[in-house]
């Protein structure tokens, strides 16, 4: 979806050393999920006994695109990331939270998944993992 296209190029491109540059406003909030976040909430929900409810919502880390770009360039000194005035076109107001207590997760810290991602695209590129 739409949130995941932000997140992954806003982490991918400056991880390989390259710019990036989207249509939408830093201040624009999306609720980020790791990949690995949301395999595990599946999985526990998938194989839970019995749920309290028959439906959950599940969402990530609500944050703005300057507080992920921030995150990025903390990580990454220089990364070159530049945004524009767009709405970006989706729903990000959503709560996890009975999902995540019933089913007994957490998710991890933004920042330490924006780094499992960074060092993802640079292993896919051929490049040393960044230190934490």
């Amino acid at each position: 979806g739409m949130t995941g296209m932000i997140g992954g190029l806003l982490m991918s491109l400056p991880a390989i050393g390259k710019p990036v540059s989207m249509p939408f406003h830093q201040n624009e909030r999306s609720p980020m999920i790791h990949a690995e976040d949301a395999a595990e909430i599946f999985v526990r929900a998938a194989l839970a006994g019995k749920l309290d409810h028959p439906v959950y919502i599940s969402g990530g880390s609500l944050c703005t695109i300057k507080d992920m770009a921030d995150i990025v360039r903390e990580i990454i000194p220089g990364a070159q990331i530049t945004t524009g005035d767009q709405l970006v076109p989706h729903v990000y107001n959503v709560d996890n939270s009975r999902m995540l207590a019933d089913i007994g997760y957490e998710i991890a810290p933004l920042r330490q998944r924006i780094l499992d991602h960074i060092n993802d695209a640079r292993s896919e590129a051929g490049m040393d993992p960044i230190a934490g």
